[in-house]
């Protein structure tokens, strides 16, 4: 009879993949910046940059030079300066995984709602007076 084992096993290319999805969801999310910028009509936009993992991962927390103990999340973030034009950037990438995307979409959501209403507030209301919703 044969027992099962748990092993863990690196991919070959390390964390290239994982970094590489993440630095497309901030490219993204200033390429689309960008097109907003162009536009000469007052607006309020909101990016969300957002890396959907297939799976949960592995999360180890290194606080003053201590590595904690790893832990598996659902979700987080990475944050940290993007070399953008003249001046870093400092951007920030939601973590997902796939297991807990309508979670996800459920807060988007609401963060979204939450942005409406704040520029639907009277000290935001002369700019939007030729403005649909």
């Amino acid at each position: 009879m044969r027992v099962a084992t748990a092993s863990y096993k690196r991919c070959g290319d390390g964390d290239r993949q994982l970094f590489s999805a993440i630095d497309s969801a901030v490219k993204a999310a200033f390429h689309w910046r960008d097109k907003d910028y162009a536009s000469p009509a007052y607006f309020s936009v909101l990016n969300v940059p957002v890396c959907i993992l297939s799976q949960p991962f592995w999360d180890a927390c290194i606080d003053g030079g201590e590595v904690a103990e790893p832990e598996i999340q659902h979700r987080g973030y990475q944050s940290n300066s993007y070399p953008d034009r003249h001046n870093p950037t400092q951007a920030m990438v939601l973590v997902w995984s796939v297991d807990e995307l309508s979670e996800l979409v459920r807060a988007l959501d609401d963060l979204f709602a939450w942005f409406r209403d704040e520029l639907k507030k009277p000290e935001h209301a002369s700019r939007w007076e030729n403005v649909s919703t």
